[in-house]
């Protein structure tokens, strides 16, 4: 094989492999935008997790009261129907 059909083969695969690596980049470059776009929702999220957090120790908060030092049965839901 002569050296300028093994200069080009090589330039080719070169050629080829960078292709392969930069639209590989363009891709991850791409979902890395959307993660990051997912990202800035979750203070909203933390914030009514928070939220439903504090609602529910005080919920227990009061069950405990009521069962416990009170001596009042445990109703699942709005109470006894």
């Amino acid at each position: 094989m002569k050296i300028s059909t093994k200069l080009t083969l090589n330039i080719s695969i070169i050629s080829v492999v960078l292709l392969a690596i930069g639209i590989f980049i363009g891709i991850m470059a791409l979902r890395v935008y959307r993660l990051v776009n997912e990202v800035e929702q979750f203070p909203e999220l933390q914030a009514k997790l928070g939220t439903l957090t504090i609602q529910h120790y005080q919920w227990v908060e009061a069950l405990g009261v009521g069962t416990m030092l009170m001596g009042k049965p445990f109703y699942q839901g709005t109470g006894p129907n």
